[in-house]
């Protein structure tokens, strides 16, 4: 199953029901309410029917901006091409060791 992050409206996922899966019977909508999933009497039939948390709603819009947004800064690509073929881009290398060692002590937690 997959959800389209894309169109957070749609996050509203109807599945068959669980007892038609397992042979077990449904949880009550108490206890599928507890779990971020509710069940009105006809949704047994149908299937289930699933809840986000405003959390989870929050999370898939954010998933929505982000991926909205350009993979490449071209602006900033441009600012630095031109530094580098004007003889202007000056490369400080203790930042980059600075960065470096940042980025290696960050993967080893």
């Amino acid at each position: 199953m997959s959800i389209d992050l894309k169109r957070p409206e749609s996050l509203g996922i109807q599945a068959p029901a669980a007892s038609s899966r397992t042979g077990k019977p449904e949880a009550s909508p108490k206890e599928s309410s507890a779990s971020g999933t509710t069940s009105s009497p006809s949704a047994g039939a149908a299937g289930d029917s699933v809840t986000l948390t405003p959390a989870g709603m929050q999370l898939a819009q954010a998933g929505v901006t982000l991926s909205q947004q350009p993979v490449v800064d071209s602006q900033r690509v441009d600012q630095i091409r031109q530094k580098i073929q004007s003889g202007n881009y000056v490369i400080d290398p203790r930042r980059v060791a600075d960065k470096l060692l940042g980025y290696e002590i960050s993967q080893k937690k």
